[in-house]
């Protein structure tokens, strides 16, 4: 039993940050002009593929936390001991104890 789930949410969106960042830089340099007349889609392939470090930027950023907050949990838990189960008491127990 672990007292803390599992983040397949913030995994997830770490890879879709990624997944986007690739596809702006593949679309940035599809764009990318071969002629000095096209010079408009330079300045479109310069701003896409900056969007493209910034997302890429923010996924690292998002590992980075996730990572911290994980490996702060994995310290946590090496703590403390391992549960115990205690005995459950019977009907001896409980007149010994008075509370029959």
């Amino acid at each position: 039993m672990t007292p803390f789930h599992r983040s397949t949410g913030a995994i997830a969106t770490i890879n879709l940050k990624f997944a986007y960042g690739i596809c702006f830089g593949f679309i940035a340099w599809l764009i990318w002009p071969t002629g000095i007349n096209y010079w408009g889609f330079g300045l479109l392939s310069i701003m896409i593929a900056l969007s493209a470090l910034a997302v890429t930027g923010g996924a690292i950023v998002t590992l980075v936390k996730l990572l911290a907050i994980e490996s702060a949990i994995r310290n946590f838990s090496r703590r403390g001991r391992q549960p115990k189960s205690a005995k459950l008491a019977g009907d001896d127990d409980l007149e010994q104890a008075g509370m029959l």
